[in-house]
């Protein structure tokens, strides 16, 4: 092993005709300018075998030739980089970081969705090597999942139909459009496949940015914790954005969405 003295799991890092010296990118945090689609900042993890190279992709001006290019210009910065020390029970994964100067130490351990998603839990850094650093009782999951860049998986959505619904936006339960009668629509995999469409009595009430009255997305990954289904969406070509989190019984209609995005 070049780095580290324990490997990742497999599904991290591994390509498919890789061998050892292999990786894999990952996408977490994305932010985006304020109402559109264009992302300014985004936090794009390397997997390797024993290591994991976090890095801060910004958007930058592009200068003399290349400013003219349709390819779009960036500037990367690494954060600090995750070194594997000791695998430890229950697939947790104690590591090392090199952080503005000073080692510190945490747990990691990594939750597979599907190819497409992977939920990572933590413990608060620490100075100090500790036991405790992998108990459960000190493990938090990450707000924001990992993503493939480019879908490696074709995920049907876990639920089938049309269905009236209200929605609200970020954390609060403050609805869209509570004025209009009439309710939002879902239709889900009517043809299996085709994702899910959400139909709006009018631009105002979609959660959605641009807004439109009528959005499509396709689901990447599902899972259920506690009495909650998660739902992670994209648009077409695109790396997911929200979050469809639905209480029981599934579905419901009433849909919080939680955009993957700071505005």
């Amino acid at each position: 092993m070049p780095q580290g003295y324990c490997s990742f799991p497999a599904f991290l890092w591994k390509t498919k005709y890789g061998g050892a010296d292999s990786h894999r990118k990952w996408i977490s945090k994305t932010e985006y300018a304020q109402n559109t689609d264009l992302w300014e900042k985004q936090k794009v993890i390397t997997a390797m075998e024993t290591e994991l190279s976090v890095q801060h992709k910004l958007h930058a001006s592009c200068r003399g030739h290349q400013a003219d290019s349709e390819v779009p210009c960036f500037r990367q910065q690494i954060e600090y980089r995750i070194i594997c020390i000791s695998e430890e029970p229950d697939e947790k994964y104690r590591v090392r970081q090199y952080v503005n100067g000073r080692y510190l130490f945490t747990c990691l351990k990594f939750v597979r969705r599907n190819k497409n998603v992977v939920q990572v839990y933590s413990a608060a850094p620490a100075t100090v090597n500790e036991d405790r650093l992998c108990h459960d009782g000190v493990l938090h999951r990450e707000e924001w999942p990992w993503v493939v860049p480019v879908q490696q998986e074709w995920t049907f959505c876990p639920f089938k139909g049309g269905f009236d619904f209200h929605a609200s936006m970020g954390h609060t339960s403050e609805e869209l459009c509570a004025d209009v009668w009439q309710p939002a629509r879902m239709e889900s995999e009517c043809v299996k496949g085709e994702g899910l469409t959400f139909y709006f009595p009018k631009e105002a009430c979609s959660p959605f940015s641009p807004r439109r009255p009528e959005e499509t997305l396709y689901c990447w990954a599902s899972w259920q914790e506690a009495s909650y289904m998660f739902i992670i969406l994209a648009e077409a070509n695109q790396i997911p954005r929200y979050v469809l989190v639905s209480t029981p019984p599934h579905p419901i209609p009433d849909v919080h969405w939680l955009p993957t995005v700071r505005r």
